[in-house]
């Protein structure tokens, strides 16, 4: 993430001599890196923190870290304060009412509308010149962002309402949400109300700039990358291809059915030695149809083994059909150095794309003699 941070048209600016004081609040996305939402909210804290001049402070639950959870903020000069979020399906006296149709976070925010008056005393108490709220569902827990007087970032990861209309059209809808039409056009007129809200935007890819003409001129797109890990891809004869992603999470869901069901045949008559190793679905939560001999199904399985795999593994797929936000699971593959092919989507929001091997959904034939030639290479 680039670290400029725009100021608001006519907003007052710190005095000098005091450091910009920065809030990044992160409700729903955890400072650790279980999945590509918190590893990107990690890689904005760094740059933010990064910037000349400025203090950073973020509000965030602690995650599934292990060791002490401001250790990755301390580690980049940011300070931290711990969010305490209730479980979904909380009921506390006085919530705020929830329609009967709640798309995704809806009920979970009204549950813990308490977050909102703990962010106005941080808020009071730090005196910030920036609020930046990553994830659009995240406005929902900190509505009194948008009337403190203080410049709004809202750093949004995807397109929405279109992506809640593919969980829809997949029957993938989130805990808590409704799958209807209502639900949907409910999302979309938040998200709307959210951007015309914002007095800035940034966006992963260019596909994700709001089509409104006022608001796409208060939109950035700042493309994330990943800092260089430390150990990189080594050619060890494997002849398996890769896939991580959470099933749960539905372009992985996505993901999953067409290695299984479409490319998995495929490379059995391309190549019968070749494998399918995929990290996130086990299986007992698929279909009896997506069962092949020559797939590998671990479940979640564990960070080391994810390493191992971005290592070690013959090469990298990433077969996803949406074009939204940007794809982190492609930046991984890039900073171990990992051999990769991708459909195009896969590649928005991803800088240095070109020169990636690309496969098509619609040709698994195809996807399977490419990988063989990259495997056989």
């Amino acid at each position: 993430m680039g670290t400029d941070l725009p100021a608001a048209s006519g907003s007052p600016l710190p005095q000098i001599g005091r450091r910009r004081r920065v809030i990044l609040f992160a409700t729903i996305v955890p400072l650790d890196s279980s999945s590509g939402g918190t590893i990107v909210c990690r890689e904005h804290l760094r740059s933010i923190a990064a910037a000349a001049g400025t203090e950073t402070h973020v509000y965030a639950p602690p995650g599934r870290s292990q060791g002490d959870p401001r250790d990755f903020p301390t580690s980049v000069g940011a300070v931290f304060h711990p969010l305490d979020l209730a479980p979904p399906g909380a009921d506390y006296p006085g919530r705020p009412a929830v329609s009967g149709h709640p798309f995704s976070m809806e009920r979970h925010a009204a549950e813990n509308w308490r977050v909102d008056q703990r962010f106005c005393e941080i808020a009071t108490e730090i005196q910030p010149d920036v609020i930046i709220i990553d994830y659009l569902y995240t406005a929902l827990f900190i509505p009194s962002a948008f009337c403190s007087g203080v410049p709004v970032v809202m750093i949004t990861l995807n397109r929405e309402r279109e992506f809640y209309r593919d969980q829809r059209g997949l029957g993938r809808v989130p805990p808590q949400a409704r799958n209807s039409q209502l639900a949907e056009w409910r999302l979309g007129r938040f998200e709307n109300e959210v951007h015309a809200m914002a007095d800035h935007i940034v966006v992963l890819c260019s596909h994700d700039i709001p089509r409104q003409r006022q608001q796409a001129a208060r939109t950035r797109v700042i493309e994330p990358m990943l800092q260089e890990h430390a150990r990189k891809w080594c050619h060890g004869g494997a002849v398996n291809i890769f896939f991580v992603g959470n099933i749960n999470h539905y372009p992985n869901y996505s993901a999953v059915r067409w290695l299984c069901q479409c490319l998995a045949p495929a490379l059995a008559s391309s190549a019968p030695e070749a494998r399918l190793t995929i990290i996130g679905a086990d299986s007992a939560e698929v279909p009896e149809t997506w069962l092949h001999a020559n797939v590998d199904l671990l479940g979640r399985s564990t960070a080391e083994e994810v390493l191992q795999q971005f290592t070690g593994c013959g090469i990298f797929i990433a077969p996803i059909e949406n074009s939204f936000g940007s794809k982190i699971k492609i930046l991984e593959a890039l900073a171990h150095a990992t051999p990769l092919l991708a459909t195009a989507e896969a590649l928005t929001g991803v800088p240095g794309a070109a020169g990636i091997p690309l496969i098509r959904l619609d040709d698994p034939k195809g996807a399977a003699d490419l990988a063989v030639s990259l495997l056989r290479s």
